[in-house]
């Protein structure tokens, strides 16, 4: 019988005292609505009591503090094996993280480079011939063959050759070859008179035959070790080979050092560019910001740093100066000669350049007001030193199959894996070169089947979106090959285009071959039908979520479960497409010639007061034609913010006809770990003045600050109002431990005496939205911005929970919670960025209502999504394509969903047309279908 992994009356979050059991060595997926407790039960319960058994097992003083981790509110735990949890936050997102140095793979890469590289002369542009040990001994027996021969090293020691011989004395060598003749070392009357530094000492006389080659090897080594990377080879007297293993151009004579692992890491300071410190970048000032219009004159204010009063002081000498050197002020910049502008720049002896007036400026950097100012004007610019390899100039000597580690990091993943395969496969190798490429050859195949091979290695990680982060995390877990191991993954299929999945899946079935037990939180419904054993949460989110409506394997959960996802995946219940769609033109977007990245100079009309998705492939550049080229011409031309820089394209039109650009993507929504849901939508303040309002505050003259969390006069003095302390581990991770003065409340005990409704301030913030919307039913100023959050899948949200702990869909969608709640909707243009990212299929049919309701209202929505509920509900579809990378970046369809599947380039037409009805929708009707906010 094999085993199962049991966990008995879980109690976790809104786990409603549940028994789980799993079976080892299988996959089974997790199910349920968003905020139903998938995450609570992988996470916070079995991941969270395997770190538990392991904390047990180290250290007395380590375990005092980490022991203070909350414990899975749990009856009993059986056969829990070692964890990995594969997340959709947990790979760092630091200034020098990329994808090579989190994947491992450019730590082999080093490794390689120092063990097999070749070296180029930089100067001849040649290659520099070494010879290995193994090389030199096979040379000695194929050129010898049977002979007796001499190896050896020079003497050396010019300055002082009896001290080096009594050294070498003392190390064991006793013959020296002095012209001709062998004498002993230690009898100085004979060799002292004759031996120079030329001489040879003999490291050892050996017959040039196969038997002898590691002795000859031996000898070899130990010949450049005392011979400075130099050995003779004497056959017959008077003649003499010598061989080098140093790396000497025979053309110039420059030398290169022996390359090492730390010679390739730009973040050690051996081996990074000392100008931009490993960073490849660097910071300096943009003539685009300080000069952002071109057609005006200087006097019009063309330079825009002079209008500012802290440059005021400059102004009188800057226009003095360009009389004395015959430049008109009153001559448009476009039109300045390049020599008239290096000038301005620059400056001369007697006149102050705008360059010089930065530089004076700097000085006083220690005033916050001068460093906002300065940060203004300047941009990041490729490192003019390392070319942006930032690594040092010597590190680019040396060369793998013809290629420098730069070049190789900025091949696609897909070409490097091309690359590699045929060194896989190659003869020439020995047992450490072909163990590194392995790895090496490995990863990048996992990278490139989860549909990432787009990718460079040099792509800082900080640029990836969170789907790419975690299957970047996953290649990590499955490059270690582990086995009996329990990985607990979230949604792994986040942020992948229909045509990806399948390398996905071939990955986790690889991981149970090889003896592992998978479990995933997921609403994928081809990840679903790899399951072995299906574990459904329900039946709805939130405090109505949290119970398993099924367990059992998958065929038993289509045939029985009567729950959300089984009518869903059986197609029972599915999102409908629309009855209508909008066809009639309210104005367009038209984008001439976009050319970021990797788009090709596409042209794209982009239709207003519609429905329109966005979609291809990943990395196909579809958020780089709505943030790189759209938002960012947006900004600079319409909000005169010329920070962002300029958009690489010609020129957009139909903007004229929006108010404003929304952003609704799943960033970080606040800096502030004390915010929370409800501080973020506004709601607390109302909620705070209802208990300063109590008749027995009143008394007590208590005010509403009194309530917050913020302030001094109301929050915990131990842990200022964050609800837990930080632990400083010192070579471990920093530890959170729940503050045991306010046991986690935030508050000191004065503002907890008093009660609305039966509970304390801190009670009400551990409500859930729907239990909120209850007790606050009758103040409209605070249920009209709660409610929204029940539209928007959110009801299961608790008003105090911190806003770092969201996933980023939820982060997106209380980002459009609040700014529906202000009432910013008309002749708005909302963009999203994969809406649809954690949602279960039954809450993307709520997510699209929400956005039917934003056009009715006079909105225009661009959804960047793969989901194909979401795209065969859209009015208009822009699909990119047709691959990720070089290999997108041009449009491949666009139009409604039905004329994208009659398009046979398009890729996500084929797998639309499977979830689309023969049945065309018709055309809009002039009535709302749906009542306005």
């Amino acid at each position: 019988m094999n085993k199962k992994l049991i966990i008995k009356g879980i109690k976790v979050h809104n786990l409603k005292n549940i028994d789980v059991e799993i079976p080892l060595g299988k996959i089974t997926v997790v199910t349920g609505l968003s905020g139903s407790g998938k995450s609570s039960l992988l996470f916070d319960t079995i991941y969270a009591e395997s770190s538990r058994r392991f904390i047990e097992s180290i250290g007395t003083y380590s375990r005092q503090y980490l022991l203070k981790l909350p414990v899975p509110d749990i009856q009993s735990a059986e056969n829990i094996p070692p964890s990995i949890a594969i997340g959709y936050k947990q790979i760092s997102r630091g200034s020098r993280s990329t994808v090579g140095t989190s994947t491992e793979i450019y730590d082999y890469l080093r490794l390689l480079y120092a063990k097999a590289s070749e070296t180029w002369c930089s100067r001849c542009n040649i290659r520099i011939e070494t010879d290995s040990p193994t090389e030199v001994s096979d040379d000695i027996i194929r050129k010898n063959q049977d002979q007796n021969i001499v190896i050896g090293f020079r003497l050396g020691g010019k300055d002082d050759i009896e001290s080096r011989i009594n050294y070498l004395i003392r190390d064991g060598f006793h013959r020296v070859h002095v012209n001709g003749k062998i004498y002993d070392m230690a009898d100085g009357s004979k060799i002292r008179p004759e031996t120079t530094p030329e001489s040879l000492v003999i490291a050892d006389r050996v017959k040039a035959v196969e038997k002898n080659s590691a002795r000859i090897s031996e000898a070899v080594e130990i010949s450049y070790r005392y011979g400075d990377g130099e050995v003779a080879i004497i056959s017959k007297i008077g003649e003499e080979k010598r061989y080098s293993e140093n790396r000497v151009c025979q053309n110039c004579g420059d030398s290169y050092p022996k390359p090492t692992p730390v010679m390739f890491s730009f973040n050690n300071p051996k081996g990074a560019c000392p100008k931009c410190r490993g960073f490849g970048d660097i910071i300096e000032y943009d003539i685009n910001k300080v000069v952002p219009d071109p057609w005006k004159t200087i006097s019009e204010g063309a330079i825009k740093p002079l209008e500012f009063s802290r440059f005021r002081r400059f102004r009188y000498d800057f226009f003095n100066g360009l009389k004395r050197y015959g430049i008109s002020a009153d001559k448009k910049w476009h039109d300045l000669t390049e020599e008239e502008k290096d000038l301005i720049w620059n400056g001369l002896d007697d006149f102050e350049g705008i360059g010089e007036i930065f530089n004076i400026l700097e000085r006083k950097k220690y005033r916050v007001d001068v460093r906002v100012l300065l940060a203004k004007y300047r941009t990041y610019r490729e490192c003019t030193e390392c070319s942006g390899s930032r690594l040092q100039r010597t590190a680019m000597n040396y060369r793998f199959g013809g290629k420098t580690i730069a070049e190789i990091v900025r091949m696609p993943l897909h070409d490097l894996k091309d690359f590699f395969r045929g060194y896989k496969t190659g003869k020439n190798l020995n047992k450490v070169e072909a163990e590194l490429i392995e790895q090496i050859y490995r990863r990048l195949s996992i990278l490139c089947r989860v549909g990432v091979g787009y990718l460079a290695l040099n792509r800082m990680t900080r640029t990836l979106s969170g789907g790419e982060l975690q299957r970047i995390n996953l290649t990590n877990a499955v490059g270690a090959r582990l086995t009996g191991t329990l990985y607990l993954m979230d949604e792994p299929s986040i942020g992948l285009h229909a045509s990806d999945e399948e390398g996905l899946l071939e990955i986790i079935r690889n991981l149970k071959n090889l003896g592992n037990t998978i479990v995933i939180a997921e609403h994928s419904k081809s990840i679903i039908e790899i399951a072995d054993n299906i574990i459904d949460l329900g039946p709805l989110a939130g405090e109505s979520g949290g119970e398993i409506t099924f367990s059992g394997p998958l065929e038993s959960f289509k045939e029985e479960s009567d729950s959300l996802t089984a009518k869903f995946i059986t197609a029972r219940m599915e999102t409908e497409v629309p009855e209508f769609r909008r066809l009639d033109k309210q104005g367009e977007i038209s984008i001439k010639n976009a050319r970021a990245h990797n788009l090709k100079g596409i042209d794209i009309d982009i239709p207003l007061h519609r429905f329109v998705t966005v979609t291809g492939p990943s990395g196909a550049g579809k958020s780089t034609l709505m943030q790189e080229i759209l938002v960012k011409y947006w900004k600079y031309n319409y909000l005169n913010e010329q920070s962002h820089g300029r958009s690489e394209c010609d020129k957009i039109t139909g903007l004229d006809d929006i108010r404003d650009i929304v952003e609704i993507t799943g960033g970080d929504i606040s800096s502030s770990p004390r915010a929370t849901v409800v501080t973020y939508m506004g709601a607390f303040q109302e909620i705070r003045n209802i208990f300063a309002g109590l008749r027995s505050a009143k008394l007590d003259l208590v005010e509403p600050k009194h309530f917050s969390f913020n302030t001094k006069a109301g929050r915990c003095p131990e842990c200022e109002g964050r609800g837990n302390i930080i632990i400083d581990m010192q070579f471990l991770p920093e530890v959170n431990v729940t503050c045991e003065a306010c046991s986690g409340t935030r508050f000191n005990r004065k503002p907890l005496k008093y009660r609305y409704q039966g509970k304390n301030i801190a009670e009400i913030l551990s409500l859930t939205t729907d239990e909120a919307l209850d007790i606050f039913s009758n103040q409209p100023k605070i249920t009209r911005r709660l409610s929204l959050l029940k539209d928007l899948n959110l009801s299961y949200l608790k008003l105090g929970q911190s806003l770092d702990t969201l996933s980023s869909g939820e982060a997106a969608r209380l980002k459009l919670a609040r700014m529906i709640a202000r009432g910013e909707i008309p002749e708005r243009l909302f963009i999203f960025d994969e809406p649809s990212l954690g949602l279960h299929p039954y809450n993307i049919r709520k997510l699209i209502a929400v956005i039917t309701r934003l056009i009715v209202n006079g909105a225009s929505v661009i959804c960047i999504d793969h989901n194909l509920d979401m795209i065969k509900s859209s009015d208009y579809v822009i699909d990119l394509g047709p691959g990720g990378g070089e290999r997108g970046g041009r449009i491949v369809a666009a139009g409604t969903p039905e004329e994208l599947i009659q398009n046979p380039d398009s890729i996500t037409g084929k797998f639309l047309s499977d979830v689309m009805p023969d049945k065309k929708p018709e055309k809009l009707p002039p009535k709302p279908l749906t009542k306005a906010y």
